[in-house]
């Protein structure tokens, strides 16, 4: 059983650079074009800028939401830290995947891959917070709907991702757009679950 604080820190670290990565796969025009050149070279660079918005985003939700995870998780063991490094591995793996969707947008590989790693980032965190929740490394403060509340939101990433990557099988290179349903699901899971509190209660 170990305590998470230095976890916490290396996820800061991890998280810092992933972030800082993504812009890399925005490569600036080459010099000696001519305006007219310099902005066609600029729209050409509109899907990598729309997926490094969309990482960018992405990432600082997750990072957002593992620090309100993170206040409730009182220890870990070793199973749960190498499953926390299995997801930072998809955190370091984003920008790779990301610059290779946005590279090739038409390909039906590279949106799979750039599906796939967001699915594992979203269900890692989902898995390992169930897990925790099993065998009692939760804060005893939280309370069960919210406990409840948390593990229903840890869905919405993975369940977008799977429709993406099911989306990319027929229209690769608008597969991306189901990821704008993600803060409408979210919501949906999040009504789903007030009334799931409610109910008992009103009963």
């Amino acid at each position: 059983i170990l305590s998470t604080g230095r976890l916490e820190a290396v996820t800061d670290g991890i998280f810092t650079v992933g972030m800082t990565l993504l812009v890399v796969g925005l490569q600036v025009p080459e010099r000696g074009l001519s305006a007219e050149a310099l902005h066609r070279a600029l729209r050409g660079l509109l899907p990598q800028f729309l997926v490094f918005l969309l990482c960018f985003y992405l990432l600082g939700k997750l990072w957002v939401e593992q620090l309100h995870v993170s206040a409730h998780l009182r220890r870990v063991d070793r199973i749960g830290l190498m499953l926390h490094l299995l997801w930072l591995l998809q955190v370091v793996l984003l920008p790779f995947t990301s610059d290779l969707m946005g590279t090739y947008p038409e390909v039906f590989v590279s949106q799979a891959l750039f599906h796939l790693n967001l699915f594992g980032l979203g269900f890692l965190p989902w898995f390992l917070w169930c897990r925790c929740a099993r065998r009692g490394f939760l804060d005893e403060s939280l309370s069960s709907d919210e406990e409840v509340r948390i593990r229903r939101r840890g869905l919405a990433l993975p369940g977008t991702a799977l429709g993406a990557l099911g989306l990319a099988w027929f229209a690769p290179d608008q597969s991306s757009l189901v990821y704008l349903l993600l803060p409408v699901l979210r919501r949906v899971l999040d009504r789903w679950g007030d009334q799931g509190v409610r109910g008992p209660a009103s009963s």
